[in-house]
C-alpha cells in the first residue's frame, strides 16, 4: 500500500496497491486441479514419473524417504534448469553457489534409490517439454543446460564417495556429536554444502550436532576468509568505509560526461584519505598535498569507471598551480565515481574547480577492444550457436577476454571462421550507433542482455549495422573500421560449461602480427628456406626424425632380442616352470611389451617378467602362458614386483604391466617376484 521515500522518509500511497498472496503458479495449479500437493500437479507429475523411470527405489516406492527424495530431485532439477537457461553457471559464490547447491543436493538424493549417479541432466528434456513453450529460452539452450548440469554432477559424484567415506569414518570412530569446524572441513575439502553434511549426519546417520555447531562453523569460515583476504592483499580490492557510504547518501550518483567529451571543468566534491593498502579507515579531508594518494569524488567526470568488464580510464586533474595523476576509477556505491589520484604538484582542495582529462590513447584502445567484443559475441552465436551467451568479459587497452557458455572447445577451423567474419565486418566499416531508449523497446529490437546486469527502465543500446544489438554502458568506436585488425590469441576452458576466447585489436594486434612475422622469418633463416617453405621443411624434418627413431628402436629391439634369446636358453626353473626375470634395454612400454611377447615365445610355456628403466622410472611387464595363467595371474605377479620399486599396476591374467619410481630397487623387485612364484607353485 505504501512506498517509503528514501530521501524524505515519507510513505506516499502506491499507485497500484495490492496483496501478495505468495500463491504462484504451482500453488494455483494445485488448487485448480484439486490435489493435495504441488508435486501432484501436471507441472511436476511428468518430471517425477521420469525420475521413476531412471532409478529404482532401494526401499518401498511409497516410503516417506523415497517420496521426499523424488520431490527434492524434481524441484531442484527444474530450478537448476532455469538458472542455467538464464546464464548462471556453477561456482563457489553468489547465484552460482546456489545453483551448485541445488545440483549437489539433487544428486545426493539418488543414493536413496541405490548408487548415487548423475540424474539431473537426464530430467532436462522433460522439463523442456513441460515449460519450453512458455519459456522458449529453455528449449533453445537445452543442449547447453544438459551439458553444464552433467559436468557438475559427474564432478560431484567423484568427490561424494570420498566425502561419504570420511563421514562414515567419523561415525565408526564413535563421534556422537559433529562439531561445526569439522562440517566446514567437508565443505572446504569435498565441496559439501553445510546443509548437505547436516542432512546426512542428522537425518540419515541419526547423530547429533554439537551445541556450539553454528558458532564453530562460523569461526572456521571466518578463519578461512581471513586467510583468503591475506592471500588477496594488494589485489586492488577497494575497502569501503562509513565515510564512503555517507558520501554516497550526500552526493548521489556522479554524472558521466565521457561519452560526449574527453575533458571538462568539474568541481572537487569530496576528498577521502584512506589507511593505505587494504584501505582500513577512511577520513574525509579538506585538501591533499603533493605526493599524497587520495580518493576524490567529482561533481561530474569524463573518466570512465571500471564496469561492464571494461577497465577504468586513466588521466589527470589539472588546476592553477597543481596537477594530479588519475590512477583508477571505481563506482562501488550507487553510481558514485571514486577517483584514486596521486597529487604530482600543488595542493588540491575540496570545492576547487579542476580540469579532468582522459588519456585519449588509452580510451581509444579500450573502445576498439570493446566494440570488437560485440562483433565476437555475434560471431559466436553464428558459428557456435545461440547458447554461446556471454558469461563474463574483460575489455582493456591491450586485450579483450570473452567468456561464453559452451560445453566443448571451439575447434581451430571454427575459430578461424570467427576471426575472418569479425575482420570482414571491420573492413565493412559498419556504423556503430548508441541510443538511449526504453527497456521494452530494446527488447522489441532483439537486443542481447546479460543476466548478471540490472537494467532500469531506460537503457543504452549499442547497434553495429545489422550485425549486433546489445545493451551496454561502455565506450565504443563510431565505425568498425576504427577497430583495426582483430587477432584471436587463444581459446580455453575456465569453468564447467564456460569457455574463454582472448584477442587483440588495433595497434596491439598489429604489433603481435609483426612479432609473428619476425619469428617466421627467423625460423626460415635457420632452416635455410623462404618463409613460404617453412611448413614443408619442418614436416620433412619430422618425418626424418620418425624414421630415425624407428630405426633406433628396431636396432635396440634386435639387440635386446638376441640377449633375451640367450637368457631364454638358460631360463630359471621354479618347481618345474620355466621363468625369465630380466632387465632390458627397452626405453618405452611399447618396446617392452614386444620383447615380453618374444621372450614368452622363446620359452614356449612359462612366466616372463621384464623391466626397463626410463626417465628415472621403472616399467614392468608380466607375461604368463595361457596354461599357467589361472595359477599365476600376470596382474598379481606385477603387483608383487611393483611394490618393491614404489609403484603399482594391474592387467589381465596373461598380460599385465606396472610402473615404479625407484629403479635402484629392481633387484628387490625380481626377488619379490621369485618369492611370489615360489609360493604360488608350491
Amino acid at each position: 500500500q505504501f512506498m517509503r521515500d528514501a530521501g524524505t522518509g515519507e510513505n506516499p500511497q502506491m499507485a497500484r496497491p495490492g496483496i501478495d498472496t505468495g500463491m504462484g503458479l504451482d500453488r494455483m495449479a494445485s488448487v485448480l486441479q484439486s490435489v493435495d500437493s504441488v508435486f501432484d500437479t501436471d507441472v511436476f507429475r511428468a518430471i517425477i514419473e521420469r525420475i521413476g523411470e531412471l532409478v529404482k527405489a532401494r526401499s518401498g516406492e511409497d516410503s516417506p524417504e523415497v517420496v521426499r527424495a523424488r520431490r527434492i530431485v524434481a524441484d531442484h532439477a527444474r530450478a537448476a534448469t532455469f538458472l542455467v537457461a538464464d546464464g548462471v553457471v556453477p561456482s563457489n559464490e553468489g547465484r552460482g553457489y546456489i545453483l551448485r547447491r541445488l545440483i549437489r543436493r539433487a544428486t545426493r538424493q539418488t543414493a536413496l534409490f541405490g548408487e548415487a549417479r548423475p540424474i539431473v541432466a537426464e530430467i532436462v528434456p522433460v522439463i523442456v517439454r513441460q515449460m519450453g513453450k512458455a519459456y522458449p529460452e529453455v528449449a533453445e539452450r537445452e543442449a547447453t543446460i544438459r551439458g553444464i548440469l552433467l559436468t557438475e554432477e559427474e564432478r560431484f559424484v567423484e568427490t561424494l564417495a570420498r566425502g561419504l567415506e570420511e563421514l562414515e569414518k567419523e561415525r565408526a570412530a564413535g563421534t556422537a556429536s559433529l562439531p561445526g569446524d569439522r562440517a566446514f572441513f567437508f565443505y572446504d575439502t569435498f565441496g559439501f554444502p553445510r546443509e548437505l553434511t547436516e542432512d546426512i549426519w542428522v537425518r540419515e546417520m541419526r547423530r547429533a550436532l554439537t551445541p556450539a555447531f553454528e558458532g564453530e562453523y562460523a569461526a572456521a569460515l571466518a578463519a578461512q576468509q581471513e586467510r583468503a583476504r591475506a592471500a588477496w592483499k594488494g589485489s586492488g580490492a577497494r575497502a569501503l568505509t562509513d565515510v564512503h557510504h555517507a558520501l554516497a547518501q550526500e552526493l548521489g550518483a556522479t554524472t558521466f560526461t565521457g561519452y560526449e567529451a574527453l575533458a571538462g571543468a568539474v568541481q572537487v566534491a569530496a576528498i577521502v584519505r584512506t589507511g593505505g593498502e587494504g584501505g582500513a579507515e577512511g577520513v574525509r579531508a579538506k585538501a591533499a598535498a603533493t605526493g599524497e594518494t587520495v580518493e576524490v569524488v567529482l561533481s561530474a567526470t569524463p573518466l570512465y569507471a571500471e564496469s561492464g568488464g571494461q577497465a577504468a580510464d586513466r588521466g589527470r586533474l589539472a588546476w592553477d598551480g597543481g596537477e594530479a595523476e588519475v590512477l583508477d576509477i571505481q563506482k562501488p556505491l550507487g553510481g558514485m565515481f571514486i577517483h584514486t589520484i596521486r597529487v604530482r604538484s600543488g595542493s588540491l582542495a575540496e570545492g576547487a574547480t579542476v580540469r579532468a582529462e582522459v588519456d585519449a590513447d588509452r580510451r581509444a584502445a579500450s573502445a576498439r577492444h570493446h566494440t570488437a567484443t560485440h562483433l565476437l559475441h555475434a560471431a559466436l552465436h553464428r558459428f557456435v550457436g545461440k547458447g554461446a551467451n556471454q558469461a563474463g568479459s574483460l575489455v582493456a587497452p591491450d586485450r579483450l577476454r570473452f567468456d561464453f557458455m559452451a560445453q566443448k572447445a571451439v575447434d581451430g577451423g571454427a575459430l578461424r571462421e570467427i576471426e575472418r567474419l569479425v575482420n570482414a565486418q571491420v573492413l565493412a566499416n559498419l556504423a556503430v550507433t548508441t541510443t538511449v531508449t526504453s527497456l521494452a523497446d530494446a527488447k522489441k529490437k532483439g537486443a542481447m542482455m546479460l543476466f548478471s546486469e540490472k537494467y532500469g527502465d531506460t537503457v543504452r543500446l549499442v547497434e553495429i549495422g545489422e550485425v549486433s544489438r546489445e545493451l551496454c554502458g561502455g565506450t565504443h568506436v563510431t565505425v568498425t573500421g576504427a577497430i583495426g585488425p582483430v587477432l584471436l590469441a587463444g581459446e580455453s576452458a575456465v569453468a564447467s560449461g564456460v569457455r574463454r576466447i582472448e584477442a587483440h585489436a588495433g595497434g596491439i594486434a598489429l604489433a603481435e602480427l609483426e612479432r609473428m612475422r619476425e619469428t617466421l622469418e627467423h625460423s626460415a633463416a635457420l632452416l635455410k628456406v623462404t618463409p613460404r617453405e617453412v611448413e614443408a621443411r619442418i614436416t620433412r624434418l619430422l618425418e626424418e626424425r620418425r624414421e630415425l627413431e624407428q630405426a633406433l628402436r628396431a636396432a635396440r629391439s634386435a639387440s635386446a632380442g638376441k640377449e633375451l634369446a640367450a637368457k631364454a636358453a638358460v631360463a630359471t626353473d621354479i618347481r618345474g616352470v620355466r621363468v625369465m626375470l630380466a632387465e632390458t634395454a627397452a626405453t618405452d612400454p611399447g618396446s617392452l611389451r614386444e620383447l615380453a611377447d618374444r621372450a614368452l615365445d622363446a620359452l614356449k610355456e612359462g612366466v616372463v617378467l621384464l623391466a626397463a628403466r626410463a626417465d628415472g622410472k621403472v616399467h614392468l611387464i608380466g607375461r604368463v602362458s595361457a596354461a599357467l595363467s589361472a595359477r599365476i595371474p600376470a596382474s598379481e605377479l606385477v603387483k608383487a614386483a611393483a611394490a618393491a620399486v614404489g609403484g603399482t599396476g594391474g592387467g589381465k591374467t596373461e598380460m599385465a604391466q606396472a610402473g615404479g619410481k625407484d629403479p635402484e630397487k629392481l633387484p628387490e623387485a625380481f626377488a619379490r617376484a621369485r618369492e611370489y612364484l615360489e609360493a604360488k607353485l608350491a
